[in-house]
């Protein structure tokens, strides 16, 4: 059972490929503006409760993976969190999170709070934009609450229901910022084919590790602790890449 749990990763990458490309779709065909990425009213308030139920979802499934992590996971682990790279990937994480959750999410709700109260937010004098301050700050505590969640994890007693039903909750939610992802930097790969494919992958690669992995961290960390040998991380980690590189092509 534990080894055929190993290849959860590789699945849920499957879902996350099927689940963006519904998405996609329908955002594609409600989408207010031609070449960006505005959403109308309804869909950003669907997503808003998402934002509080994932602060849960990450504490508990963070707690959960770690608890269950073996001895020699939990080495290389300390080893790793020791590296300017995890520090570099940390960073990247707090930005990039805040950024399409404010980007996405919040800030098109608050501007559309300003219209109806009938205030332009680009004429606003900086007393009058403090919601839209406190709202970053929120965001950005929240991330940093992840960061610490990541480094000390809280120890919570979560059941399997519960497990899954947050990470259905993650999968939603990030395959509605990775479409956001996607639409940033589609017109850097509008040509990817075969035949080019090493000539985009330098960025292709910088997209994936700066981008792409801080923006599924949490789902990321939980797909690897669940491997159980050498070849499922690898194939977790390749249908990771792959599946990245299918949603610009």
């Amino acid at each position: 059972m534990k080894l055929i749990y190993g290849f959860k990763g590789f699945a849920f990458n499957l879902l996350l490929i099927g689940l963006f490309f519904l998405i996609s779709a329908y955002l594609e065909e409600v989408n207010t503006i031609k070449d960006d990425f505005k959403m109308p009213l309804n869909v950003i308030l669907f997503f808003v409760p998402f934002l509080l139920l994932e602060y849960k979802a990450n504490a508990n499934i963070l707690s959960h993976e770690f608890q269950k992590m073996t001895e020699s996971q939990s080495k290389v682990w300390s080893r790793f969190i020791k590296t300017w790279f995890f520090g570099i990937l940390l960073l990247m994480l707090l930005i990039w999170r805040t950024y399409f959750k404010m980007e996405l999410v919040l800030l098109p709700l608050l501007y559309k709070l300003y219209s109806i109260f009938g205030y332009n937010y680009k004429t606003l004098v900086w007393s009058e934009k403090i919601p839209v301050y406190v709202t970053g700050a929120t965001i950005v505590f929240g991330e940093c609450i992840l960061i610490k969640n990541t480094l000390l994890p809280k120890k919570l007693a979560s059941t399997r229901q519960k497990i899954w039903f947050y990470r259905i909750v993650i999968l939603i939610s990030i395959s509605f910022y990775v479409t956001g992802l996607v639409k940033i930097f589609q017109k850097a790969f509008y040509n990817l084919n075969i035949d080019n494919f090493f000539l985009h992958l330098p960025l292709l690669t910088i997209v994936f590790v700066f981008f792409y992995v801080p923006l599924r961290w949490v789902e990321i960390i939980s797909d690897v602790v669940d491997c159980q040998n050498s070849w499922q991380l690898w194939l977790f980690w390749l249908s990771t890449f792959v599946g990245m590189i299918i949603m610009f092509v």
